[in-house]
């Protein structure tokens, strides 16, 4: 028993050897008021250690502050304060530094204020988990009150005076992170904090809440961070316009939106960190009083026409932006904008970007797509230009809207403030359709434009008031020998002495129209794939509709050129302004005017063909020269004679029944007033190419017009008006009329027997038993006569 007592004596003592060798410290618990900073005597002060082992309590007197000494700093420490008409306040989690005096400022609250609290949850950034026994401090004008997460990561601060405060969190191991909190007597304000492990790259995000037309501050907004990593956090700017986060994880991507008392909620998307620096987004608010609409639309892949789920799309103006992304169709919508015009710019991390210039919104839904394109494609641009068709001076406000092959469309536009706007990265090789309107001008659309790589080519757009009278010039580009339409072609003009240009390429069948022209002269140049260009020179465009038929070479044919002078027969000078129209043996025509000279072009016809050329101009009779060859790779010059006189008719024979050539063929050509029958003009011609042929000094008027070719009936059209610019096809009268009398008879029967099996040169050779014009009189000239026996011409 006494050995038993003298080693329990022995452990006593060297167990309170071990507790007085442990390493101490002081703590210094200051007090004060927490609203103005003041020093606050006659505070109790409690300190109770970790693991209760210490409990002591004292009172500061009529100084602020109590010491207690000889405290192993191998504990925590929690203080709690209490005075006369103040509130409590309790802080814990308090470390001491060995051999030292630890001052703790504690700041209590008078219990004249009225008071609000702070809570929320402090959470691992990485993977959303709770962070425990993290220490969360409230700071105001640098009067910190700090606590402690429990086992949830969740804190709360009590007895807090209205003020903004700045939250802060710390966590061993992890990267600190502070942010504002607007304290309100009588609620809780939640501040959620996040922190980043000390491993991973941070930086932080600041920005401030602004009215988006004015520009100017929006205090008190409620701004909110949402992290791509699933969570979010929320301030409030107080009563300043100013939000920050620090440390937050850099390798993530975030959003932000914000909503305010009397304005409107707006975001941002898509906003990346830089590592070790701090990155500016501001939010910009439109107020409740501002009437606001809608922009909606798709994003789309230009090559695929597929929607793209995910793009980034912003709309800005002054500066002022507001972001979204689409969602899995490729939709985007963005609400609450104010009725003005706006940038719009749209990403992908598959797609070039794109911006579109001078948006228009105004109250309701507007919609506004875009049109992205594939990083693999090359790419260029144009830059657009609005000027005046008439004066060339420019055109503000312009819209532009660009089609791709796929039909899809989007919208640009210059804006009240200029006539010029870009539009960049189109891929190379796409014919687009470009589409230009201004309001009080007419509109201009031009078809299969391209872009060059890496370039960025200038566009003008050349519109007409709508005060001018306009013209139109439709027609048909043929092909020369067949007379077939050629699709596809295009047909550029191209305003003489100014360059002043518009566009148009020919339909399926080969047609073509350009409407609201200036009236005035271009020069027309048409071509296609596989053919030659050519070029109508001097082409007077006048109000209301104009015509012009023009028959290209197919590409590498052998060709040549053929030219000459209009000229005056009177008097042997040229005459401006003459018109000078080309009929090749096909058929098929060409047209020009020889302007302010008198002489006349037309390049690459081919070799083979023979030519009639037919002039026209005021005051003189229409003349014609036939039969004209061009050699191939070379060229012929021609004097087209002209005499005084009336324009008439420029028309062209189609023989039936006939295969032969029609150069040479007589025929006789009445010009009959429609109501009476009377003979206005009779001329007998000799037909040209493709059966060609001029009545001169004929009054513009519309009438009946009577032909009579050698061995054809004769045949009445009526409804012809006069002039005009393209030949007229004429049918003639059925075939068989050998002896010209108007019948198909047993006389011509009888012609034809005579002339049977001869050929030019035979004593028995009749050319009008000839009928189908193969240069013999057969059983196939037979057959047509046959065939149309007992016929009589049309009187």
């Amino acid at each position: 028993m006494m050995k038993t007592r003298i080693a329990l004596s022995f452990i006593t003592i060297l167990l309170t050897s071990w507790c007085w060798a442990q390493p101490r410290a002081t703590l210094r618990v200051e007090v004060y008021d927490i609203v103005t900073g003041g020093s606050l005597n006659q505070a109790t002060v409690r300190v109770v250690s970790s693991d209760n082992s210490i409990d002591r309590t004292a009172n500061t007197g009529n100084g602020n502050a109590v010491s207690f000494t000889d405290l192993p700093i191998t504990l925590s420490y929690r203080v709690t304060v209490s005075r006369a008409e103040y509130r409590e306040r309790s802080e814990g989690g308090i470390i001491l530094q060995r051999d030292t005096t630890n001052a703790v400022p504690v700041f209590l609250t008078s219990i004249l204020q009225t008071v609000g609290s702070v809570a929320g949850t402090v959470r691992d950034a990485l993977t959303g988990q709770p962070l425990t026994n993290a220490t969360v401090t409230a700071n105001f004008a640098g009067r910190v009150v700090w606590t402690s997460t429990d086992n949830n990561g969740a804190y709360r601060i009590d007895d807090l005076p209205r003020a903004s405060y700045g939250m802060g969190a710390d966590a061993r191991g992890y990267h600190s992170q502070g942010i504002s909190a607007n304290v309100t007597p009588g609620s809780v304000t939640n501040a959620d904090m996040v922190l980043t492990p000390l491993s991973e790259p941070v930086g932080t995000v600041r920005g401030r809440t602004y009215d988006l037309l004015t520009g100017g501050n929006v205090n008190n907004a409620t701004v909110t961070l949402m992290s791509d990593l699933g969570w979010s956090l929320t301030v409030n700017t107080g009563g300043g316009n100013g939000y920050q986060w620090t440390n937050l994880p850099a390798r993530t991507r975030y959003r932000l939106a914000a909503t305010a008392e009397n304005y409107r909620s707006t975001s941002r998307v898509n906003i990346v960190l830089s590592v070790g620096y701090t990155t500016d987004v501001d939010l910009f608010m439109a107020s409740v009083l501002t009437s606001v609409g809608t922009l909606t639309g798709r994003i789309y892949d230009i090559r695929t026409g597929n929607p793209i789920p995910g793009a980034y799309v912003q709309v800005a103006t002054s500066g002022r932006p507001i972001s979204v992304f689409t969602d899995s169709n490729g939709v985007y919508e963005i609400n609450d904008l104010p009725p003005i015009q706006y940038q719009l710019y749209a990403a992908s991390p598959a797609t070039y970007d794109q911006t579109l210039n001078n948006v228009p919104v105004q109250q309701g839904v507007n919609t506004a797509n875009v049109l992205l394109t594939p990083l693999d494609m090359p790419v260029g641009a144009w830059r657009f230009r609005s000027l005046d068709f008439g004066t060339g001076g420019n055109i503000n406000n312009a819209v532009i809207r660009i089609a791709a092959p796929n039909g899809l469309s989007m919208t640009t536009s210059s804006g009240a403030g200029g006539n010029t706007v870009e539009i960049g990265n189109l891929p190379v090789g796409a014919l687009f359709r470009v589409e230009a309107f201004a309001p009080n001008y007419r509109s201009r659309r031009y078809d299969n434009r391209t872009v060059r790589r890496d370039q960025i080519d200038e566009f003008q757009l050349w519109l007409v008031s709508e005060d001018i009278n306009v013209g139109r010039l439709q027609g048909r580009v043929t092909d020369l020998f067949t007379g077939n339409g050629i699709p596809n072609a295009y047909v550029w003009l191209s305003q003489v002495n100014t360059g002043r240009w518009a566009l148009v390429y020919t339909d399926a069948n080969g047609e073509f129209s350009i409407n609201d022209l200036l009236p005035s002269t271009y020069h027309v140049y048409i071509g296609g794939t596989g053919y030659y260009e050519n070029i109508a020179y001097n082409i007077p465009i006048a109000v209301g509709d104009n015509l012009l038929e023009y028959a290209l070479t197919p590409f590498n044919y052998p060709s040549g050129r053929l030219y000459g002078d209009v000229i005056n027969a009177a008097n042997d000078q040229g005459i401006a302004n003459a018109v000078v129209l080309l009929i090749a043996s096909t058929g098929t025509t060409r047209l020009t005017y020889t302007g302010g000279g008198s002489q006349f072009n037309f390049y690459n016809l081919a070799y083979d063909l023979t030519y009639t050329v037919v002039g026209r101009a005021a005051g003189f009779q229409p003349g014609q020269v036939s039969n004209i060859e061009v050699p191939a790779f070379g060229e012929v010059y021609i004097r087209l004679l002209l005499n005084a006189g009336q324009d008439g008719l420029i028309g062209r024979l189609v023989l039936q029944d006939f295969m032969g050539d029609p150069v040479g063929i007589q025929a006789l050509v009445q010009v009959r007033n429609r109501d009476t029958g009377q003979v206005i003009r009779e001329e007998p011609v000799i037909l040209g190419e493709s059966g060609a042929f001029v009545i001169p000094n004929v009054p513009a008027g519309t009438y009946e017009v009577w032909n009579k070719a050698s061995h054809w009936l004769s045949k009445l059209a009526d409804g012809i008006t006069l002039p005009n610019l393209i030949p007229i096809a004429f049918l003639s009268g059925l075939n068989g009329d050998i002896d010209n009398d108007n019948e198909v008879t047993l006389f011509d029967f009888g012609e034809l027997v005579a002339a049977f099996g001869s050929m030019p040169g035979d004593p028995s050779w009749n050319p009008n038993a000839d009928l189908d014009g193969d240069l013999e009189v057969t059983l196939f000239d037979f057959g047509i006569l046959v065939q149309n026996f007992g016929e009589i011409g049309e009187e």
